[in-house]
């Protein structure tokens, strides 16, 4: 279920600008700047009609809500944009990636693709679904008799595997480890 990559942006104000009623600034999309200093001077240069601008990110478009924060763009969120834009991982399984796990701080491109490509699972349209293909993949039934393999309860089984190892997301499945 992949879906056409979009463009991440935030809009960024000020808090100054902002406590005097004004929303005055400008939308930026974080991939296309190299570094993460690079995005945070390209947002001060919105503002350079003020000394010290205290950025404030008012909105934003395609960035999973769980990235988002009003107060600051942390440099983990920027890394994720530079991975989305990048990469050639199915952007709504890094979307729901995102919105199951905190993104550790500190977090390079590297690292986020590393740990994404180690907890997913992949893409099914149901619990049903994800177990029969995890059983079959691990063989778990090889060996078993026919007559008897047939009575594995397979909804159950995908049901109760989302109690302890694995998270579900629209649909995308990842190892909660």
């Amino acid at each position: 279920m992949y879906t056409e990559r979009k463009e991440i942006r935030v809009y960024v104000g000020t808090f100054g600008k902002y406590a005097s009623g004004s929303i005055a600034g400008g939308w930026v999309t974080p991939s296309e700047y190299e570094t993460y200093d690079d995005f945070i001077d390209a947002c001060k240069a919105i503002h350079k009609d003020e000394h010290n601008p205290e950025l404030m990110f008012q909105d934003y478009e395609n960035l999973p809500e769980s990235l988002y924060c009003e107060n600051e763009f942390s440099e983990e969120a920027f890394n994720f944009c530079k991975l989305y834009s990048s990469s050639s991982i199915d952007p709504d399984a890094l979307e729901a990636y995102a919105e199951t796990f905190d993104i550790d701080e500190g977090a390079s491109i590297e690292d986020i693709e590393d740990i994404f490509n180690e907890r997913f699972i992949g893409y099914f349209i149901s619990n049903y679904d994800f177990a029969c293909d995890l059983v079959d993949n691990l063989g778990l039934l090889s060996g078993v008799p026919e007559h008897i393999a047939n009575y594995f309860d397979y909804e159950a089984y995908g049901r109760d595997l989302l109690l302890t190892d694995v998270c579900e997301y629209n649909g995308y499945y990842f190892y909660c480890y």
